[in-house]
């Protein structure tokens, strides 16, 4: 038999098997689930009469754990005949079920994008500096948010190599179990939060462009969708099951306690509110930059810039997709490598994304001709030749906004905040 011709259905059995097995052995949570089924195993070998007197008594003595936890392995299963005859199975399964383990590509391919947008950021709050003086306050929280994508990288990177690094339970012991859900908890929860702070950076910047209410009501409206939905999977992931920790020994196999959530349903339900909002946030410029008086080359290009985002999008798409596979596909399409590097590769793609207007305003200040275009100082120093505050035009003018791109209408909104807080 060879592990293609394992049906799903078995594999599933066999893990069930491994660790309510592992979970049973209390003595032994450092010891493989394999070798684990292959003891249970020969024990209902060796003893077949289940019913004989204190025959719960011995198999606590094997485990190394109490009585209590026999009986309630017992009543979970039925009868010793049932959990006789599936661990057989397993043992014998397991054998061709092989040893997969983790792609090794994650860790390369997170300091590549880690290396990138750590220089694209920078960039970003050099263009900021040499074109506007100062750094805004959504620059910081797209800051944060590419601090908590390395720390999220990094988890993954340490987990992938360490306790999950045998996709198979059968490979891993009962400790490694636990991390495995731990850490998967802990990514599932810091994964939201770090969504809010891309997410938040780039409303935060469309709000600031202009203040054509449109624009200003769209992006409170987007944000809300995203905090709701940050909330929304943070608490789901968090109290999923009564205990909330269903993997701490005990709670493993604890007859009062019941997952309600499914998990399933929940990935799809707030991974495609996800993609809503990040096609929301893509497209919510466009109208205003089409009211601009600009040539029809220099729409597209504005439009095109704010749009590339779009590559985000199609990222966080593949994840959702590769974690319904994992969960309904074969062994093969359940490596969480694979998993990770989308999920890294989608928050990454957000931040650089992100950050191409400002790069493009910093080319357009430094180098224009690389794109074609007249410099940008001499679209930006006009608002020199005004000495104080009150005297720069109207921004919530239909003439002020129609006159500028986009890149030029944040920096002079933020030329002119600058001189009004400094005003005398």
């Amino acid at each position: 038999m060879a592990a293609t011709e394992i049906s799903i259905d078995d594999r599933n059995l066999v893990i069930e098997v491994v660790l309510d097995t592992q979970w049973l052995f209390e003595g032994f949570q450092k010891t493989k689930g394999s070798d684990l089924v292959g003891r249970i195993a020969r024990f209902f070998q060796s003893n077949p009469n289940w019913n004989a007197t204190g025959y719960n008594q011995k198999m606590a003595q094997l485990a190394g754990t109490s009585i209590d936890n026999v009986n309630l392995l017992e009543m979970y299963w039925g009868n010793w005949g049932r959990y006789s005859k599936y661990s057989k199975f397993a043992n014998e399964t397991i054998p061709y079920l092989g040893h997969p383990t983790q792609s090794q590509i994650f860790v390369p391919v997170y300091i590549v994008l880690s290396l990138l947008t750590f220089a694209v950021i920078v960039t970003r709050m050099y263009s900021r500096m040499t074109i506007a003086g100062f750094v805004r306050s959504y620059d910081y929280v797209l800051l944060g948010g590419f601090i908590l994508t390395l720390a999220l990288g990094m988890q993954n990177a340490i987990i992938l190599s360490t306790s999950t690094y045998y996709r198979g339970v059968w490979d891993k012991t009962w400790l490694d179990f636990q991390v495995e859900q731990d850490s998967s908890l802990s990514a599932s929860i810091l994964y939201p939060l770090t969504v809010v702070f891309i997410k938040f950076s780039l409303l935060l910047f469309y709000y600031n462009l202009s203040v054509w209410n449109p624009l200003r009501w769209a992006t409170i409206a987007t944000g809300f969708c995203v905090i709701a939905n940050a909330l929304a999977t943070i608490f789901a992931w968090s109290f999923q099951c009564n205990p909330t920790l269903p993997w701490k020994h005990q709670n493993y196999m604890n007859p009062q306690g019941a997952c309600l959530v499914d998990t399933w349903k929940l990935e799809v339900a707030t991974g495609s509110v996800n993609i809503i909002t990040d096609v929301l946030i893509w497209i919510i410029p466009i109208p205003m930059i089409w009211r601009m008086q600009l040539s029809l080359r220099e729409r597209i290009i504005s439009i095109i810039t704010l749009g590339v985002g779009a590559l985000a999008c199609i990222a966080c798409a593949i994840r959702v997709r590769l974690i319904n596979m994992a969960w309904y596909g074969s062994s093969d399409e359940s490596n969480a490598s694979i998993i990770c590097i989308w999920t890294i590769t989608e928050l990454y793609l957000a931040q650089i994304c992100a950050s191409i207007p400002s790069i493009r305003a910093l080319v357009l200040s430094k180098a224009p001709q690389l794109l074609g275009s007249e410099s940008a100082d001499r679209k930006e120093n006009v608002y020199d030749k005004y000495n104080h505050y009150d005297q720069f035009p109207d921004f919530a003018s239909q003439t002020s906004l129609d006159k500028s791109s986009p890149e030029v209408s944040v920096i002079a909104h933020e030329l002119f905040e600058k001189r009004a807080d400094n005003r005398v």
